[in-house]
């Protein structure tokens, strides 16, 4: 497909069905004003905290800040799996 500049590609290509477990922080007032547009925050971690325990998670950055102040934004937080020898190209083959 024919990339213009200033625009995304619409196209999506499935290689792999891969289960990641996550965190989801939605703002206090999300639910309440249908209207308000937020932005979205993909926080990617380090090493120590792959696994299958997203309570590790909390440990560094933005979701153990989250635990203790509102944020005006979304924040999702994707888990590595443990298995995971090499995190980036483990990630970059399932796009």
């Amino acid at each position: 497909m024919k990339q213009t500049a200033g625009r995304f590609q619409e196209e999506i290509i499935v290689r792999k069905q891969v289960n990641l477990d996550y965190l989801l922080h939605l703002p206090e007032d999300y639910h309440f004003d249908q209207e308000k547009a937020y932005p979205l925050v993909l926080f990617l971690h380090g090493v120590g905290e792959r696994g299958n325990n997203v309570e590790f998670l909390k440990r560094n950055g933005l979701p153990k800040l989250a635990e203790t102040k509102e944020l005006p934004f979304i924040l999702l937080s994707p888990q590595c799996p443990n298995y995971v020898e090499q995190p980036g190209n483990f990630f970059a083959a399932q796009i």
